[in-house]
């Protein structure tokens, strides 16, 4: 037996990468000295740092500060064509700290630039190792919350520019990363996310494809995204918010499979339910939503109020916000929300039209719901989109309504065969068929069907009698030429036989004179 505390572990040579150094290959992948697959994103950027003798321990991911992103292009005319690579995330968060938006995208540009893989052995892996640095930047600058959203929007598409070089090791990176925030939330499954994990679903789905029916990276994501939805409880109108947030993100996921996810059609349809006015006995979907007044009515409008159409646009910065009083329980608030639940479920009509069969038991309920809404004390732009999105379910509803359920045959009853006698006045013995005292047209009608009968069965008689008298003559000719037949041969029978007779009488009186 082999004793595994016994056994020597290999030993990883770490080869350090510098800007002047060759010391690998260019086809060689960064992915040989990663390790396994069920290694955490914080480890590997431990290694990474570890390679290049940096020796500092990963940290939790913490917000960055970054200055406001300009619209023209000033900042860049003054950036460096030349920059170095960094040998560590604080490099590299030294270098875009000070940046824009707009700046980062073009620093980013000008390091790929510098550092192609084509100029120099070895910059293959140091593109990767910029990619796992850009990633954390990406991650740590999502902590933030949304108020940095056109930062993001720039950095998704540095890491896409620097994906292309090692997707595998690319999507390992996310992978670790996706692990990463995966036993956070098995931690507290119950416990409210923030814009971190929706910036992560997001990025999966702009960098990888996810039309694919089985995805090492997107099937998890989509996996993580659906367990937030279905888990996290709603104790407050900004939970409800994030989650319809990150529902926009996984719709993303299935347009064009057009899978079917049960966890979102579950919270629509809780999330309208508090919107009117329920009962006690009405329960809802899952039970991730209150059960107890006030807050199983928190989107309830109550009472009529004069509301700005610009207010109800959803902010995602201020649903992300860690500041309460930015989001508050407020009517505008409600209005808001339930303009973007009406949307996001437009969406998943239109999405999931084709499953004729079982749409108008997915979405029947929500037709339900719609006309229970009080649209009389909504502003006049969410009432005409509550009426549009009425419309299309009850249209979707008719024209996919020819599913038949399956019923037991019912078999027609057998009645009594009712034998009544029947009665007549004017009968006659002698004649049964008594019609002259009916009368009439009828009565006329019936005696001449009975005289065409009658005719009828006479002449078949004598056409029987014609045929048999017919058959009787040939059957008598055939037997008068059988009897002429057989006389002649008779005949022809005792001419030989007297023929023969003759014949052997001379032929025995030759023979006698000689005895």
């Amino acid at each position: 037996m082999i004793q595994p505390e016994k056994v020597k572990r290999p030993r990883i040579r770490m080869v350090r990468i510098d800007n002047e150094s060759l010391d690998s290959e260019e086809d060689e992948s960064v992915s040989d000295d990663v390790g396994s697959e069920d290694e955490d994103f914080d480890a590997m950027l431990e290694q990474q740092e570890t390679s290049d003798d940096e020796g500092t321990a990963a940290v939790k991911p913490q917000p960055i500060s970054l200055p406001n992103s300009t619209e023209d292009g000033e900042g860049t005319s003054s950036l460096p064509y030349v920059f170095d690579m960094p040998s560590s995330y604080e490099d590299l968060v030294r270098l875009l700290q000070p940046h824009s938006a707009s700046e980062i995208l073009t620093v980013i540009e000008r390091l790929v630039k510098c550092h192609h893989p084509s100029l120099k052995e070895g910059n293959k892996k140091r593109l990767a190792r910029l990619f796992l640095y850009l990633l954390r930047f990406y991650d740590s600058l999502s902590v933030d919350g949304a108020g940095k959203i056109d930062t993001l929007g720039v950095l998704i598409k540095c890491l896409y520019s620097l994906m292309k070089f090692d997707i595998e090791y690319a999507a390992r990176c996310v992978r670790a990363l996706l692990r990463q925030q995966w036993k956070a939330h098995l931690h507290d499954r119950r416990a409210v996310f923030g814009f971190r994990a929706v910036s992560l679903v997001r990025l999966v789905a702009a960098l990888f494809p996810v039309s694919d029916f089985s995805h090492p990276v997107c099937t998890p994501t989509l996996a993580f995204a659906v367990s937030l939805v279905g888990t996290v409880r709603v104790t407050c109108i900004r939970i409800a918010a994030r989650i319809l947030v990150l529902i926009a993100v996984i719709i993303d996921y299935v347009t064009e499979t057009r899978r079917y996810i049960p966890e979102v059609i579950a919270f629509m349809r809780g999330l309208l339910l508090m919107g009117v006015e329920n009962r006690d006995e009405e329960s809802s979907p899952t039970a991730t939503f209150p059960i107890s007044l006030p807050h199983r009515r928190m989107l309830f409008i109550e009472n009529d109020g004069c509301v700005d159409k610009t207010s109800l646009m959803l902010k995602i910065a201020d649903v992300f916000d860690d500041d309460l009083s930015s989001f508050e329980d407020t009517n505008e608030n409600r209005l808001s929300v339930l303009r973007f639940a009406i949307a996001l479920l437009c969406r998943l009509v239109s999405l999931y039209s084709i499953h004729h069969y079982s749409f108008k038991a997915i979405f029947g309920p929500f037709g339900d719901l719609l006309k229970r809404l009080p649209s009389q004390r909504y502003p006049s732009l969410l009432r005409a989109e509550l009426e549009e999105a009425q419309a299309c379910i009850t249209a979707e509803c008719d024209k996919n309504s020819t599913l038949k359920q399956l019923q037991k045959t019912k078999q027609r009853k057998k009645m009594l065969e009712m034998l009544e006698p029947r009665f007549d006045e004017s009968f006659n013995a002698e004649r049964s068929r008594n019609d002259t005292v009916k009368g009439g047209k009828k009565a006329e009608d019936k005696k001449l069907r009975r005289k065409y009968k009658k005719e009828m069965r006479g002449a078949m008689r004598e056409l029987r009698k014609d045929n048999q008298f017919i058959a009787r003559e040939k059957r008598r000719e055939v037997e008068a030429n059988d009897r002429m037949r057989r006389k002649k041969t008779k005949e022809l029978l005792h001419s030989l036989q007297g023929q023969e007779s003759e014949y052997k009488k001379n032929m025995y009186m030759k023979q006698a004179p000689r005895k």
